[in-house]
């Protein structure tokens, strides 16, 4: 394997702890949004350091490589769509449940 390859690779796994950092917060985020008064406060400044960090990351590791900066989005996006699957697999079985 080359050097590039690995570091993709490598990359490609640093998108997806960014991507589990990110959607973390946002479940943090929203749990705290019901669960206090004022809730909208905690919802915006929630997103904005979650975006302000994403992004932070995201431009410092990418170093000006569009390859680099594609192998820290492919990472993002699969855990976003491990997730998003998850809780759809979640939400199926609670409403299975509720159902008997």
């Amino acid at each position: 394997m080359s050097q590039t390859t690995v570091t993709l690779v490598a990359l490609f796994f640093i998108g997806g702890t960014i991507g589990l950092l990110f959607f973390g917060g946002l479940w943090l985020t929203l749990k705290l949004c019901v669960a206090r008064k004022g809730g909208y406060i905690w919802h915006f400044s929630g997103f904005i350091l979650r975006a302000g960090l994403t992004c932070g990351a995201f431009f410092v590791l990418m170093q000006g490589d569009w390859q680099r900066l594609a192998a820290l989005a492919a990472g993002f996006m699969c855990v976003r769509i491990c997730i998003v699957r998850a809780v759809k697999l979640n939400l199926n079985n609670c409403s299975k449940a509720g159902s008997l």
